[in-house]
């Protein structure tokens, strides 16, 4: 799980959205989530170049085909042009969407709960199933 969700930053870090959706659960969402995922993580490639890193990582929940984690991500924004400080310093325009899937949450460093499922014998993303919030860096 660990490994497919730095695979998953990577694509991010990349900006190759096949392999970001290669990473993702068939059941993310529906269809149309699905292509809103997809059109926005283009749109932020566009806009912007993002660098995520796993910055911890604590299984909470095993259960297969799913399991639960917590994650601690650092994502650095290479441009902050048009930010206003009201919108937690991010890009304007930047959407609820982005911030829920933590693709470009509204704080650098964040911790959240996300969920995985196991299909053809791999683990994928889900999809985050808290709310990102500000977090603090782990004490080794």
């Amino acid at each position: 799980m660990r490994a497919i969700l730095e695979e998953n930053f990577q694509a991010v870090n990349e900006e190759n959205l096949p392999k970001l959706l290669a990473t993702t659960s068939r059941f993310t969402g529906t269809p149309q989530q699905m292509n809103q995922f997809a059109s926005e993580a283009k749109q932020m490639f566009e806009d912007t170049d993002v660098y995520m890193r796993l910055v911890d990582f604590k299984l909470t929940k095993f259960q297969p085909p799913r399991a639960y984690a917590m994650v601690t991500q650092l994502t650095l924004p290479a441009e902050e042009q048009g930010t206003d400080a009201e919108h937690g310093g991010r890009k304007l325009g930047r959407t609820e969407f982005l911030n829920k899937s933590a693709l470009l949450p509204e704080y650098e460093l964040c911790t959240y709960k996300q969920r995985f499922n196991f299909e053809g014998g791999k683990w994928k993303v889900h999809r985050v199933v808290s709310e990102p919030v500000k977090a603090t860096w782990p004490t080794p």
